[in-house]
């Protein structure tokens, strides 16, 4: 079987793949699907933003605390 990446964020472990899909989920909610995605993560804030074909927003964020 093939190891996750994870990520260490403060007291959590995050794997990439959870990190990716709950993006992903997101921009679709907000009508974002098929965009480009770059993600971006904030470990003081515990939180990841992500752009969508390089256009950013204040609600373009996941709460790692969820995930």
């Amino acid at each position: 079987s093939r190891r996750q990446r994870q990520m260490c964020i403060r007291d959590r472990s995050i794997t990439v793949a959870d990190l990716e899909a709950a993006v992903k989920k997101d921009a679709e909610a907000k009508g974002l699907k098929g965009k480009e995605l770059h993600i971006y993560v904030n470990a003081e804030e515990r939180a990841a933003y992500y752009t969508a074909d390089g256009e950013g927003s204040d609600d373009y964020r996941i709460d790692l605390t969820t995930l």
